[in-house]
């Protein structure tokens, strides 16, 4: 659906904010849910990539892509702190660093 941005790419950020100012209340209340979530799942996928044997710039590049992610959901969860609190965002940015 495109509600939360999965690039660092201006454009892709510029538009899921717009699309995310128009969702009604009820919808962007979920935001904090809907980004620990989401970072728990890249955590696993990066995890689960790490201990695997791949060849390494397949490897490192699966790494590199899930970092991204998180990136761009952190930055977003910053755009928007006041709907998920500081306690999401912690958990949000520890999830981040372990990728790190």
């Amino acid at each position: 659906m495109g509600l939360i941005p999965t690039s660092l790419g201006q454009d892709e950020l510029d538009l899921v904010v717009t699309r995310f100012s128009r969702l009604d209340d009820t919808v962007k209340r979920l935001l904090a849910d809907v980004s620990v979530a989401l970072m728990e799942m890249f955590h696993v996928k990066y995890k689960q990539i790490k201990e695997k044997k791949l060849k390494p710039r397949d490897h490192q590049k699966l790494l590199d892509a899930y970092r991204e992610k998180a990136k761009s959901v952190v930055n977003f969860i910053g755009l928007h702190h006041s709907l998920v609190g500081a306690e999401i965002q912690s958990k949000v940015l520890r999830l981040e660093a372990f990728m790190s």
